[in-house]
């Protein structure tokens, strides 16, 4: 990964590596580093993304156990989302 200096604009992508003749390494646009995802700048803007999204993703799957007449029960919907989307939604809330 390459980190962006603020003398760079935004539209100068960062340089590949090219080892030998046949290798060249890219890098890559997102660092994931002890289950942080950190991008150029080292914010948490794509970390923040990717848990939101898995956590509207799960949200929609808990959609298909039942609805008001049928399926899971209000506090099993209510223990389901304690135990499963928050913590995905919280995940390096500390950090």
């Amino acid at each position: 990964m390459h980190f962006i200096s603020t003398r760079l604009s935004r539209s100068q992508s960062p340089l590949p590596l090219q080892l030998d003749s046949n290798t060249v390494i890219q890098p890559r646009n997102v660092w994931r580093y002890l289950g942080f995802r950190l991008d150029p700048k080292l914010t948490f803007r794509a970390h923040t993304a990717y848990f939101a999204e898995r956590a509207v993703t799960t949200v929609n799957a808990m959609l298909m156990l039942g609805n008001s007449n049928r399926g899971l029960s209000p506090m099993q919907r209510r223990t389901l989302y304690i135990s499963c989307i928050l913590p995905l939604l919280t995940y390096g809330a500390q950090t």
